[in-house]
Formats: C-alpha cells, sequence, structure tokens
C-alpha cells in the first residue's frame, strides 16, 4: 500500500491495445464480457474474491501491483484516492472515470462504455480520464 512503500506502475507499460483493465464492483460482468469478446484484457473485482467489498485502496493498490487501470464510476471517491496517492509519490497504473451524467446507467450503457473504451487513449500510469462518450457507427 502506498505509504507502506512506494508502489510505483512500471515505466514499460503495455502499449494502449495491451493496456489491461480492472472493472471496479459497480461495472459487472456484462462489461467485462463485453470487452473481453473485443479482444481487451479486462477483469472484474466482483469476480475477485479477495476484492469483493474491499476499500477503494486496496482495488486500485491490486490494480497497480497487477498492472491494471482501473476503471469505476466511483469517480469521486477515486479522485481523492488519486490526489492522496501523488502527495505520497505514489504512482497507479491509470484511471478511468465514468460519470453518471456521460454514462446513464441504462439498457445500452454497456454498450457505450465498450464503444467508449475502444475509442479512447487510455491514460499512462498515475494519469486519469474521465471517459467520454462517443456515437454509434
Amino acid at each position: 500500500m502506498p505509504g507502506d512503500g512506494v508502489l510505483t506502475a512500471s515505466a514499460d507499460a503495455p502499449g494502449p491495445a495491451q493496456r489491461r483493465l480492472l472493472l471496479d464492483e459497480q461495472l459487472g460482468p456484462s462489461l467485462m464480457s463485453a470487452l473481453l469478446k473485443r479482444g481487451m484484457d479486462a477483469a472484474c473485482v466482483v469476480e475477485m474474491g479477495e476484492l469483493v467489498g474491499a476499500s477503494d485502496e486496496a482495488v486500485l493498490t491490486f490494480a497497480t501491483q497487477d498492472r491494471r487501470t482501473v476503471v469505476t464510476r466511483d469517480h469521486r471517491d477515486y479522485r481523492v484516492l488519486d490526489q492522496l496517492w501523488r502527495e505520497r509519490s505514489a504512482t497507479h497504473f491509470g484511471l478511468v472515470l465514468l460519470t453518471e451524467n456521460a454514462f446513464p446507467q441504462t439498457r445500452d450503457s454497456v454498450g457505450s462504455v465498450v464503444r467508449a473504451l475502444l475509442a479512447a487513449d487510455l491514460p499512462e500510469p498515475g494519469g486519469t480520464l474521465y471517459l467520454r462518450p462517443v456515437e454509434r457507427s
């Protein structure tokens, strides 16, 4: 954990096509399955027993150690956590933040998030991206 020893994401981060994602608890297995079908490396907190119910810091620490970018709807808490890590000189492996305004939870929300993630320039280690919707093609 940051503070117990500084975590730093490796400089040899995978390129965008190889980026590994960790979907936070509010983003379920259906999003993970849709991303996997499109060739993205995605894991889901709700399918990882040790992370279910874990603190946001524990999730971010796990993701950093596993070289994964966290994708979450919990943007307010993760912005605070991002700042805390910066103050500790710790570097996570990247954050992708979704807001309710940009991605309301509807029947099409999985498709909207998938399209946006596939089109996005995902953040480098230590970076944060507020994901924006893209038009259907």
